[in-house]
């Protein structure tokens, strides 16, 4: 489910969880040390979400004389602060070295883990989760850790596998009931797919992702429209997501339900000069297809892994939705073959070119 496009976000809390956990037993072990000035101001820079400060915090920190303890703690601190600010080579570099004074510290790995996620190093990234669990057999956050990476290895039954022992571990975090419900949906397991979106829901009533998750398994049910509330809920919950907008636009055609106004308001929240606003400009009639797929593959796009999938699928579900069947099919299928298993366009394509 959407793993391509929610992993950086997933990393991001995963880094802050991560992080919190190990400043906190560093905090635990040494309350007799007294803490440098530097570092409450950058705690406190990370608490208000000022990561530029925080970075400047944490460094001024480290040039103090410090214990090992301490080191550690400040390196995984900038680690965390330069991962927000989209520093990953510098929380990489300040990660390895923290390891170096804590290498029997199963939170290291697992924060290790999931910068290598970020750099799609899925190789490594399990090594590191392995590591992690191997120290800390209990830790919930490492099994969920690496469930993503056998996903993202295609191996689903391993990833939910992973997922359960997280979950018997906190059953109470709701996004591990998501995240497995995705999973069941990569692998065809719709029914438990669905089971597993209505306990998040049920544990997480706000929780966007679980909304979106649900309407996705009743699309995989052949029975899109029957989710439309859930994704309108989603989208309120997150109006920011351009990709919601879309599918909600595409349902409601498919379903031959007008929603102009509803679109429009939900395009104007957002921003359509980057990817994938050329997409949204097409669907109103701004924008031809081919300036679509041009947008999609100009070198600035070509950062972002995928969008030429979603060219395909977008473009194509629309034309299938506005009875331009044929090319319409054609765009679909390329989107089968250009998107990854990964990728929410991937299954998407598929459950169309079955109809």
């Amino acid at each position: 489910m959407d793993l391509r496009r929610l992993t950086d976000r997933r990393c991001r809390q995963a880094l802050a969880a991560a992080a919190l956990a190990l400043l906190a037993a560093c905090n635990t072990a040494k309350k007799q040390e007294a803490t440098p000035y530097e570092m409450t101001l950058a705690a406190a820079a990370m608490e208000g979400q000022d990561y530029d400060q925080a970075v400047r915090q944490w460094s001024a920190a480290l040039n103090q004389t410090l214990t090992d303890d301490q080191r550690a703690r400040g390196l995984l601190g900038r680690a965390l602060a330069y991962s927000k600010t989209g520093n990953f080579e510098g929380a990489m570099d300040d990660t390895n070295a923290a390891l170096k004074l804590k290498p029997d510290l199963a939170d290291l790995f697992r924060l290790r883990g999931f910068l290598y996620v970020h750099q799609r190093d899925y190789a490594h990234a399990s090594d590191d989760f392995d590591a992690a669990i191997r120290l800390k057999a209990d830790s919930a956050e490492a099994h969920a850790g690496r469930a993503e990476v056998r996903l993202l290895q295609g191996n689903g039954e391993a990833a939910i596998t992973d997922l359960d022992v997280a979950i018997s571990l906190k059953p109470y975090i709701s996004g591990f009931y998501t995240a497995r419900g995705g999973y069941y949906l990569v692998i065809g397991k719709t029914t438990e797919g669905m089971a597993d979106f209505n306990e998040a829901i049920r544990r997480a009533p706000k929780d966007p992702d679980a909304y979106y998750g649900r309407w996705l398994a009743d699309y995989q049910l052949g029975r899109p429209t029957d989710g439309i509330s859930d994704l309108q809920t989603a989208l309120s919950l997150k109006p920011e997501q351009p990709y919601w907008v879309m599918l909600l636009h595409l349902t409601h055609l498919s379903g031959k339900s007008p929603d102009q106004p509803e679109f429009l308001a939900n395009a104007a929240r957002l921003s359509l000069d980057k990817w994938p606003g050329p997409v949204l400009l097409y669907y109103q009639g701004k924008m031809k297809a081919d300036a679509v797929f041009a947008a999609a593959s100009t070198a600035e796009a070509a950062k972002h892994l995928g969008q030429v999938c979603e060219a395909n699928y977008y473009v194509g579900a629309y034309l299938v939705a506005t009875h331009k069947e044929d090319d319409g099919r054609r765009l679909l299928a390329a989107a089968r073959d250009t998107c990854t298993p990964d990728m929410t366009e991937f299954l998407l394509s598929g459950v169309a070119l079955k109809k």
